[in-house]
């Protein structure tokens, strides 16, 4: 089974590593994407184009601007392995495609003890398939083409009815329409239990 997708650029050694882990996702569920980066030398900036697959869209952040002071709209954010010289823009070019540039205006190199370039999240809806993939172009500073990632993504089969059932011991079922159900039906159910509602497809 692949866990998770890699590329290297060509003149790359073992010690680099450009990762995103397999998604396993289920319609009506948000999941966070992290650009994993693994490196013992100096880099500075990373430009990535994603594209993704019919049943999946963009969920921005809400990230506060302290300049500003004020909350922002952003479809990416900043990982782990950067440094507080880097800044990160990000274009939403249609529903499917969004550009991810990660900078420093200082010159400061990511750590190279590893961690995300960037995040971003990710929605399915009921068009997802079993299985499809997210398509990446990344490229790190000093590559001399883009490295070419596919993200495996699986739909999570296990998540969703079966699953708040045996977790929350559902008290009360309703289809779309309000009509109380003994239990839970193909389609969209409303489910109340322990004091909260919540919608699942199933």
């Amino acid at each position: 089974m692949v866990l998770a997708a890699m590329a290297f650029a060509a003149n790359a050694d073992a010690q680099e590593l450009v990762t995103v882990d397999k998604v396993t996702i289920a319609p009506g569920e948000t999941k966070e994407i992290a650009v994993n980066y693994t490196y013992e030398a100096k880099r500075l900036s990373c430009e990535a184009h994603i594209t993704l697959p019919e049943g999946l869209s963009y969920v921005p952040y809400n990230i506060y601007n302290e300049d500003d002071e004020e909350y922002v709209q952003s479809y990416a954010k900043k990982g782990t392995a950067c440094k507080s010289g880097h800044a990160l823009s990000e274009k939403l070019k249609d529903a499917q495609h969004l550009s991810v540039v990660v900078a420093s205006m200082q010159q400061q190199e990511f750590k190279t003890a590893g961690g995300s370039l960037f995040t971003f999240q990710v929605k399915a809806d009921e068009n997802i398939a079993d299985n499809t993939q997210i398509d990446m172009k990344v490229m790190l500073s000093l590559d001399q083409d883009y490295r070419i990632i596919a993200v495996p993504v699986e739909k999570d089969q296990t998540t969703g009815i079966s699953s708040v059932e045996a977790a929350n011991g559902v008290s009360e079922v309703f289809d779309a329409a309000g009509v109380r159900k003994s239990s839970a039906s193909k389609g969209l159910n409303i489910i109340r239990t322990a004091g909260k509602t919540i919608k699942v497809v199933k």
